[in-house]
């Protein structure tokens, strides 16, 4: 009975659940390139957000960190901003798709029909999807790691200002010394605007200390 009925041809009730069958495959190649849009958009802003924000601020606020922070901060924004954008390669390549010529036999011969088509591509554009998951989900945590581990790294100790005090005959300066040689040191001297050169031969004593309490005092 159930050969007989299989020689008589497609039912009403097959020839329904083809019809849907090509409708919930092209619904589903809409579906997943509409979630690959959503993706694509979302990791496009991302990318250019982080982007930016490195460019403008990112040199600068490194340079007060310390060394044994700033390579695991690097390491994890820069490794995550990569993964990011290799995902977002994937989420367009979904939203895209993957186009391609084939000829009548081909089609003829591995598809067959349109649904079949549109399956393959369905199956194509879950993958790169899938890919761009795997890659964006794992390279936000690491941004979000890397800036959390930024903000909360320790800045490192800064070193006192040293400045020169020199003793000659007369008096005693204090200021930076800016320079040490032709025959005489030069220094800026707070308070005073043009620069004080002391001959070597006038030098009585010269130390470092760290602070100034006056730019010049009598001896």
């Amino acid at each position: 009975m159930a050969d007989s009925e299989r020689r008589s041809g497609p039912t009403p009730v097959s020839v329904a659940a083809g019809i849907e069958w090509d409708q919930l495959t092209a619904e589903s190649l809409r579906d997943t390139r509409a979630s690959a849009n959503r993706w694509r958009d979302g990791l496009a802003a991302l990318v250019t957000l982080v982007t930016a924000g490195l460019v403008v601020s990112g040199p600068a606020n490194l340079d007060g960190i310390a060394l044994e922070w700033r390579v695991p901060i690097i390491a994890l924004i820069v490794g995550g901003l990569f993964a990011t954008v290799f995902g977002l390669i994937f989420a367009l390549q979904a939203s895209a798709g993957r186009p391609r010529a084939i000829t009548f036999e081909e089609f003829a011969d591995r598809y067959g029909t349109r649904s079949a088509l549109h399956a393959v591509d369905v199956e194509f554009a879950r993958k790169d999807l899938r890919k761009a998951q795997r890659l964006a989900i794992p390279g936000l945590f690491a941004i979000i790691l890397g800036t959390g581990v930024w903000v909360v790294s320790p800045v490192p100790a800064k070193t006192p200002p040293a400045f020169a005090e020199v003793s000659t005959q007369s008096e005693r300066i204090c200021g930076t010394l800016t320079s040490g040689d032709g025959g005489e040191i030069v220094m800026a001297v707070n308070g005073e605007k043009v620069a004080v050169h002391i001959p070597y031969a006038q030098i009585v004593n010269m130390r470092v200390v760290s602070e100034c309490a006056a730019g010049r005092s009598s001896r």
